[in-house]
């Protein structure tokens, strides 16, 4: 996980602990193989269980037996199964996993007969042909690492495994809505733009947004909401997911300009007419829409 966290109020040396986070808030997955001998996160996993507990306890003020306990909450996650499945490759240099990023009715299609639902592994120089519809690409070695894009449905399950424990998917586009058929929403090509937040048709929308589909993680019920429960990481999650909300509709504004008619608002045309011809002083404004929360219309 990156972020830029504000010290003032992050530091957890005097006050309360607060997670506020300035900017964006991005998770990367890193190659296969420790670019310092020094295995982490998802390194972790191509090992056998005892070197993996070893390298676990690295870390300082770590619990042994709050690890053992996790490591066996973790041990019918999709993803971690299927990592430590892989061990038995030897050397991963040369090889590539391919995480299935699709959440589609008939996802195994796209699935070799032989591998996971959820990763597969090729040996590089193998034909692309054969990987995973918009799938999450992540090599042996490679010169930088791979991000996870928040509107996947693997997003959820890689950053926050433990609210997760099953790696079932997070948030995706194609949550159909109460009544609608799963037939309705899934299409043989993804249109991220119309299922951002923000986007509506005429008819209204078939799918869950994201807004409504967090709304419904963070209710409480009779039942314990595993979510409600994780103290200081539920304090990044919540954070983590307000940002890659407003990211959502930001990016909507910013891709649909034209819709809002942004060219009659005063700014870029202005400096033009005045005379201004260098592309790199008049720049580029982007317009937000009235129900964009916070923004200078919805503020008037």
């Amino acid at each position: 996980m990156g972020v830029e966290l504000d010290d003032d109020l992050s530091n957890m040396k005097s006050g309360v602990y607060t997670f506020c986070a300035n900017g964006a808030i991005y998770h990367i997955i890193d190659q296969l193989v420790p670019r310092d001998g020094l295995p982490r996160y998802l390194q972790l996993y191509f090992y056998d269980s005892e070197t993996d507990f070893t390298h676990r306890l690295q870390w300082p003020n770590i619990d042994r037996n709050i690890i053992k306990v996790l490591l066996g909450v973790l041990s019918t996650n999709l993803y971690a199964t299927t990592f430590r499945s892989l061990r038995e490759l030897g050397p991963l240099d040369n090889y590539r996993v391919s995480l299935n990023a699709s959440v589609e009715l008939h996802q195994r299609v796209y699935n070799r007969p032989t591998t996971s639902k959820v990763a597969g592994i090729w040996v590089e120089g193998n034909d692309n042909i054969t990987t995973y519809k918009r799938s999450i690409v992540v090599y042996g070695r490679s010169d930088y690492s791979t991000q996870i894009q928040p509107y996947k449905g693997c997003y959820d399950p890689l950053s926050y495994p433990l609210f997760f424990p099953n790696g079932e998917s997070g948030w995706h586009a194609k949550i159909a809505r109460d009544g609608v058929s799963i037939n309705e929403v899934v299409g043989n090509e993804e249109n991220i733009v119309d299922d951002l937040e923000g986007a509506k048709s005429k008819k209204g929308r078939n799918t869950v947004t994201m807004r409504e589909y967090y709304c419904y993680k963070f209710q409480i019920r009779s039942s314990k909401n595993l979510i409600l429960l994780g103290r200081r990481l539920l304090q990044q999650f919540v954070v983590d997911m307000y940002i890659k909300i407003e990211t959502s509709r930001l990016l909507f504004c910013k891709l649909n300009q034209k819709k809002i008619r942004s060219d009659l608002y005063q700014g870029s045309v202005d400096r033009v007419n005045a005379g201004e011809v260098e592309p790199s002083i008049v720049g580029q404004r982007i317009v937000l829409l009235a129900s964009f929360i916070g923004g200078p219309h919805d503020m008037r």
